[in-house]
């Protein structure tokens, strides 16, 4: 129950919905595998993070978030690959630094 003794409601969300240790698997195979070093990370179903020696980035099943430059910046987690593409092109300074997928 919610601090009004409601109950709190619970929205089913369209779209895959994976869990975050296998995205988090996936995104530290294709960061090392640009030439970036993971320097830490965690996961559990729900959450996971990857630390780097440039961003953090983290995963809440349906989105990774990191930020960048004062901003912050959202991809889908079902396109780990993407993700790691867009964070390898901000880290060495690429075109596009701050465009990535705003999910509202």
């Amino acid at each position: 129950m919610g601090a009004a003794g409601l109950a709190p409601i619970v929205r089913a969300c369209p779209g895959l919905r994976p869990q975050a240790a296998p995205v988090i698997q996936e995104l530290i195979a294709q960061l090392e595998a640009a030439g970036v070093r993971v320097l830490s990370a965690r996961a559990c179903s729900q959450v996971g993070v990857v630390v780097t020696a440039h961003v953090t980035v983290w995963c809440y099943r349906r989105l990774l978030h990191w930020r960048w430059n004062g901003q912050d910046l959202s991809w889908p987690s079902a396109d780990p690959p993407g993700a790691a593409r867009r964070l390898v092109q901000i880290i060495h300074g690429g075109p596009g630094l701050s465009e990535a997928v705003h999910e509202g």
